[in-house]
């Protein structure tokens, strides 16, 4: 074996090690209910505050037939109809139109991924 192929191989064997290592340390964000405490700009604030998703709305909002597909986490109504993660309202065996905050309370997702939703109201009680 070459020279120049064993340094390509004993690189890759790093980098595979390094990867493994980093999804067996990461934190995981599951059970971490931190993941809720995100930050609303002003006009997401107003429309949390002056928008009530009732739950018939939100469980029209299925994704499906062209319908929108909305979520509530945490009392938060999120827009994910435009999300190539949610195909005709589903992600991970998780439906369109529910709340879904027990199960993104005990996924690996943080802050982060609801920081990059888009708000449309609030769930109503």
């Amino acid at each position: 074996m070459s020279r120049p192929v064993q340094i390509t191989l004993i690189v890759l064997a790093v980098v595979i090690v390094a990867v493994v290592l980093f999804f067996v340390f990461a934190p995981s964000q599951a059970g971490n209910a931190d993941k809720f405490n995100r930050t609303f700009t002003a006009a997401e604030q107003q429309l949390i505050d002056n928008t009530a998703i009732t739950a018939s709305e939100l469980a029209a909002a299925d994704g499906k037939d062209g319908h929108p597909a909305w979520i509530a986490v945490d009392g938060v109504v999120y827009d994910l109809t435009a999300s190539t993660q949610w195909p005709s309202g589903l992600h991970h065996g998780h439906l369109a139109g529910r709340d879904l905050t027990e199960p993104f309370l005990q996924s690996g997702h943080g802050v982060g991924v609801l920081q990059k939703l888009t708000v449309i109201g609030s769930a109503a009680p």
